[in-house]
């Protein structure tokens, strides 16, 4: 009871701040990352016909989408984005990279320089790959949509130079943050869709509360690399299978 008592304290404290106008410094963003499985199965096919066997039997066992749940901590310099289960995937058994490529990711974005660290994992291999934060191209609209209680505007942006983003941020919430690398909005963005993608990051709670430094820390326990190392190593990886699915799974992996 006491534990329903402070979820429900902590909700309308969101609410209560989206309502009466208040900015919002340091707290908690609870993300949803749903993917559309069946859809990316399909893109894959590629004519092959064991692609062809694998998603079918895939369908018929399993649900069309994949929803895993990720929690944002914030303050005004720094944050960290990371699984809200650490053991999500830790006994997965099948291999099935619209399932597992870049789900693991953990991110660490240091906002007064501009530097972010990521842990990646690929497979059995962690790469921790220190870079400045990502660069979008956004376009700020004239739409507006409810999202977790916050009033958010509507951006369309690339990233890559060629994916479609769409974004939803509210100024409700200063810091300039979002799920995974989105960032560059005057505000956290609580909302991003990848339409071509087929999959979406959404908020689902947001929480009012102290968030000290100490707490936005992570191990770094892995190989250390560039971007332009890891791409080259997991490329070797690869080496071997069709050029259209190297490139299909190095975009996945790199969202």
């Amino acid at each position: 009871m006491r534990y329903l008592t402070t979820l429900i304290t902590l909700c309308f404290s969101a609410s209560l701040f989206a309502q009466n106008g208040a900015f919002l410094r340091e707290g908690s963003v609870t993300y949803e990352k749903k993917i559309n499985v069946y859809a990316l199965l399909d893109k894959s096919m590629n004519d092959n016909e064991w692609a062809k066997q694998f998603a079918e039997a895939y369908k018929k066992n399993n649900p069309q989408f994949k929803t895993i749940n990720y929690t944002l901590n914030f303050n005004e310099s720094r944050s960290l984005y990371q699984l809200e289960n650490p053991n999500e995937f830790a006994n997965s058994q099948m291999f099935n990279p619209a399932l597992t490529l870049g789900n693991e990711n953990i991110i660490h974005t240091d906002l007064s320089t501009g530097k972010s660290v990521t842990k990646r994992k690929f497979f059995e291999e962690n790469f921790i790959v220190e870079d400045s934060t990502r660069k979008f191209i956004w376009k700020i609209t004239d739409e507006y949509r409810d999202i977790a209680g916050f009033q958010c505007r509507r951006a369309n942006g690339l990233m890559f130079d060629s994916v479609y983003v769409v974004a939803f941020f509210t100024n409700q919430i200063i810091p300039s943050v979002g799920p995974e690398s989105f960032n560059g909005l005057p505000g956290t963005i609580l909302g991003v869709a990848l339409p071509h993608e087929n999959v979406t990051w959404f908020a689902t709670k947001v929480f009012a509360k102290k968030i000290p430094d100490e707490q936005l820390n992570f191990s770094v326990k892995g190989k250390r690399s560039t971007t332009a190392d890891m791409q080259k190593a997991i490329n070797k990886v690869m080496e071997g299978a069709p050029e259209a699915l190297r490139k299909d799974m190095m975009r996945r992996f790199m969202l």
